[in-house]
């Protein structure tokens, strides 16, 4: 006799039900059976505390940005958008912080709105997926790197906190296919829209109508994708990990970047200050062999 495919009980073929060979009894035939199926409706946990903070510092920092910081520290000079702003020399002489501090700098109110009313939408939401702290550091480290990514190619000063938006939309991008949360926040308007401001941006920096971060965004987006791909991936604890030492390689270059004619002027008068003929004429001889040609210094006029 025929065996039922659940219970193994030999029933007479006449007593059981379905087809060779998922054959059921009738008793096995009778059960109730869930269907499990993806909610129409994700449940998306949001935590906005990080966010409105960092916002809430975006929005202090706009508003005193040209506040001398005599004001604060007497000894002080410039204003608060000189000491945060991420200055290429400034960077190469140690001032590293620059790399964050200027990602909550901007330099308009529209500026700022578009940006903030973008980290607004996506922030809390990734705040919610990966926990306060971990949101915080993706957010420093990515910022951080953006910067550091337009440092690094173009010598520029570049503030804003487009690269940190444009890794949120990386990192949900990435996990759309796979946590339901991401499909919900990331419907195709979304995504058209993060694709028409990307390729926009690029048109007005390449027309000369307005100069914008473009390899900050590139660099944003792309870490955030990777670090979505990590969360994914077997080899989480590596993956991420692969996407943190990237993250700092992109600082490190922008501290030290010897392709640029800039940076190897400014070493080379560090040389001088401190006696060193020889390491003066070697920087002087890799700037005039230096891949990006000088925008700060002008090397005629160089000690």
């Amino acid at each position: 006799m025929p065996i039922c495919v659940e219970c193994k009980r030999e029933t007479p073929r006449d007593e059981m039900y379905g087809v060779v060979p998922d054959l059921r009894c009738a008793g096995c035939a009778g059960k109730r059976r869930t269907v499990y199926a993806p909610s129409p409706r994700p449940i998306i946990r949001m935590d906005g505390t990080v966010t409105r903070l960092l916002l809430v510092v975006a929005a202090l920092l706009y508003l005193a940005k040209f506040v001398p910081l005599s004001r604060l520290f007497p000894e002080a000079e410039g204003t608060v958008f000189e000491y945060l702003a991420a200055f290429p020399p400034m960077i190469w002489n140690g001032q590293i912080w620059r790399l964050v501090t200027s990602c909550f700098l901007h330099g308009g109110f529209i500026h700022l709105l578009f940006n903030g009313m973008a980290m607004w939408n996506l922030g809390p939401v990734l705040e919610g997926h990966m926990g306060r702290a971990r949101y915080l550091g993706f957010v420093l480290l990515i910022g951080g790197a953006s910067i550091a990514t337009e440092v690094a190619v173009q010598a520029a000063t570049t503030i804003g906190l487009s690269g940190i938006v444009f890794g949120m939309f990386g990192y949900l991008y990435a996990l759309r296919r796979k946590r339901d949360f991401a499909a919900a926040m990331l419907s195709p308007q979304v995504i058209q829209s993060f694709v028409f401001m990307f390729l926009l941006c690029i048109l007005l920096s390449a027309s000369g109508t307005l100069p914008v971060g473009n390899w900050a965004h590139g660099s944003g987006l792309a870490l955030g994708w990777l670090f979505g791909f990590g969360v994914l991936h077997r080899q989480q604890a590596v993956m991420i990990a692969l996407a943190i030492l990237m993250s700092l390689s992109l600082w490190s270059m922008a501290i030290y970047m010897p392709w640029n004619a800039d940076f190897c002027i400014f070493r080379a008068a560090q040389s001088l200050e401190q006696g060193d003929a020889e390491g003066y004429q070697a920087w002087m001889l890799r700037s005039r062999q230096a891949v990006v040609p000088a925008k700060w210094f002008d090397p005629a006029e160089a000690p």
